[in-house]
C-alpha cells in the first residue's frame, strides 16, 4: 500500500481530531474554528469552536455534534448552515467527547470535571 498527499491544510493550531462524514471531513483543532472540507480539500465552512477549547466531535447522517472546555454541546448541520441548529448546556464541567447512536436519535456525551 502506497499513501500519497492529496491536499493539506494550516488550521493554525494544533489539530485534535479529524473525522469523515460520508462526503465531507470535520478538522477540529485543539482551539478554534473547525473545518469543513470535501475530499478534494475545498473548505465548505467554518463552524465556531468552544471559546475555551475544543472537545472530540462526531458526526452521523449530516449531523455534527461538538462540545469544550466551555460545557456547551453544538450540533450543526454543516451543509445547511453554520449557525449550531443547536445548543444544550447539559452540566457544569468540560464536554471531552460526543458520539451519536447508529440512528441519530440519541447523542452521548463524555463529562469532566471544570
Amino acid at each position: 500500500m502506497t499513501l500519497e498527499e492529496i491536499w493539506h491544510m494550516d488550521v493554525g493550531e494544533h489539530v485534535l481530531h479529524v473525522l469523515w462524514s460520508d462526503r465531507l471531513l470535520a478538522v477540529t483543532p485543539s482551539a478554534g474554528s473547525l473545518s469543513i472540507c470535501t475530499r478534494e480539500g475545498t473548505l465548505v465552512a467554518e463552524l465556531p469552536g468552544d471559546l475555551m477549547g475544543n472537545g472530540i466531535p462526531s458526526w452521523k447522517n449530516a449531523k455534527l455534534a461538538t462540545g469544550g472546555l466551555g460545557g456547551s454541546v453544538r450540533i450543526y448541520e454543516p451543509e445547511i448552515s453554520v449557525s449550531p441548529k443547536l445548543t444544550l448546556k447539559p452540566a457544569r464541567g468540560i464536554i471531552t467527547k460526543t458520539a451519536w447512536n447508529p440512528d441519530c436519535s440519541l447523542l452521548g456525551v463524555a463529562q469532566g470535571p471544570g
